[in-house]
């Protein structure tokens, strides 16, 4: 009791239970020891009288009293607490908090589970730690939906750990109700090569449910576990359908599956669907019409946005193509692939000429964008290998030279990609031979080299003023038939 304005004696307060008189003490400026020894008191007494005092203690940002108010309300165990207790979650007061909603018990668990979806990832994730402390069999669904909610966060380090650990500890405290669902989110999770087969038929359902999800199209990885893992079960003929998946990189993980395993498919509709997925748009000519528009317009009505463009730009021509009989509204979706290509092909071009890289030949994409120009843009945006200088540049410029001989348009758009090119380093620890100078008196040169496209700059200039400057057109990018060399 406090008297004559002096300082509040704690223990008598305590041991006459005399609330208001705790109540009052926290107030007590002064001292920080007696405010917290009278929320510390109150909290042994479990007054709920108190409750909306150490709440608004919570509210307070910045509180040297967060740690005791926040012991004191899982002591008191009032209900209403609990929201402002997962606020604290995410503080210096963490630890404090997690005891204190573990302490709630089984009361608290509804609410804690519709907490995790409406706060940020990193309260969640300390809402399931809290879920898994309290022993209560409610919360492994919704921890597991919660794991699965956004399956892109699975290919990232420190999810992909936390949500390991997590469903092991699911496992092994709830061993005894422990679902295959569940173990088959390990298995996918771990993918170590671990055989999964005696869980079969019953992993099989599950898997399919997550091929539905939605958040399945952000995951590549997850898309190849569960591919690999029916590859695992011998559903040879499950992978074939996935080919016709709704998401692209379902479609790709199974076609790569496939491929990896020399399977011969029979069936003209799943051949075009692999030669679609593997751009192998050759092999599509033996194929009937008819099929190859079946397959084509399945692929339309899924998400294009995730196709690699120069796939839907081969895939746009056929469409164009009125001899395979696709109606206007796909024609439209043609027409905008195709002048879309005003724009992806500049790209591509400056990213190569930004960046150099050393030469490697028959690569598939550029293949496919710049047809018979192939080699030789490769040639010009890269440099070679050998142990001299001169070797590493030589194949440019012979390339930049052959195409100055070539009169075409698009000729004259490359000319002013390659104009702009730029010099590059190779850091590596083998020894070149460069021009003898102080810096390399003995002629020769380690660790880093460097390679100037000076040569092949101005070879494109000096032919772009021979051609009259010409300007640059966008257009030309819209014909199929620009990269062909007569």
């Amino acid at each position: 009791m406090q008297l004559f304005g002096g300082k509040p004696n704690i223990e008598k307060l305590f041991i006459k239970k005399n609330i208001k008189g705790l109540l009052k003490a926290i107030d007590y400026k002064e001292d920080q020891a007696i405010q917290k020894a009278a929320i510390d008191a109150l909290g042994d007494l479990k007054s709920r009288e108190a409750v909306d005092t150490l709440i608004s203690i919570l509210n307070d940002q910045v509180n040297i009293l967060d740690r005791n108010a926040i012991v004191a309300l899982g002591k008191i165990g009032d209900i209403k607490s609990v929201p402002y207790l997962i606020s604290k979650l995410n503080s210096l007061s963490e630890n404090e908090a997690i005891k204190a909603l573990v302490n709630f018990g089984k009361s608290a668990v509804d609410i804690l589970i519709a907490e995790l979806e409406n706060i940020d990832s990193k309260v969640s994730r300390k809402v399931v730690k809290t879920l898994l402390l309290i022993n209560d069999e409610r919360v492994i669904e919704p921890i597991i939906s919660f794991l699965s909610q956004d399956l892109s966060r699975w290919n990232k380090g420190d999810w992909q750990r936390w949500i390991k650990d997590t469903i092991a500890e699911l496992r092994l405290k709830y061993g005894g109700v422990f679902s295959i669902e569940h173990a088959s989110y390990l298995y996918l999770m771990n993918n170590t090569g671990g055989s999964y087969a005696e869980y079969e038929p019953k992993i099989i359902p599950f898997l399919e449910d997550l091929l539905e999800l939605k958040s399945i199209r952000k995951s590549g990885e997850i898309g190849e576990n569960i591919v690999k893992t029916f590859a695992k079960l011998n559903k040879v003929e499950r992978i074939v359908s996935l080919i016709h998946s709704n998401y692209w990189n379902i479609r790709k993980a199974a076609a790569k599956e496939l491929l990896k395993q020399k399977y011969k498919l029979t069936k003209h509709r799943d051949k075009a669907a692999f030669y679609l997925i593997q751009g192998e748009f050759d092999n599509l000519n033996a194929l009937s019409k008819n099929i190859l528009k079946e397959v084509i317009l399945e692929l339309l009505k899924t998400n294009t946005d995730d196709i690699e463009y120069y796939i839907k730009r081969e895939i746009a021509f056929l469409l164009l193509d009125d001899s395979n009989g696709f109606d206007q509204t796909h024609k439209s979706w043609a027409d905008k692939v195709i002048n879309d290509s005003t724009e992806e092909f500049p790209k591509y071009l400056e990213r190569l000429v930004s960046s150099p890289r050393e030469y490697k030949p028959n690569n598939k994409i550029e293949q496919y964008l710049f047809g018979d120009y192939t080699e030789l843009i490769s040639r010009i945006t890269s440099y070679g290998g050998g142990r001299k200088y001169d070797d590493k540049v030589k194949p440019c410029i012979k390339a930049i030279k052959t195409l100055c001989h070539i009169n075409s348009p698009i000729v004259n758009n490359l000319l002013c990609h390659i104009k702009e090119i730029k010099d590059t380093a190779v850091y590596t620890g083998q020894r070149y031979e460069v021009e003898y100078s102080d810096e390399h008196p003995d002629g020769m040169t380690s660790g880093r080299v460097d390679i100037s496209f000076e040569k092949v700059r101005k070879i494109a200039q000096e032919e772009l003023d021979k051609r009259g400057q010409p300007e640059y057109d966008k257009n030309l990018y819209k014909q199929k038939e620009i990269w062909e060399l007569n």
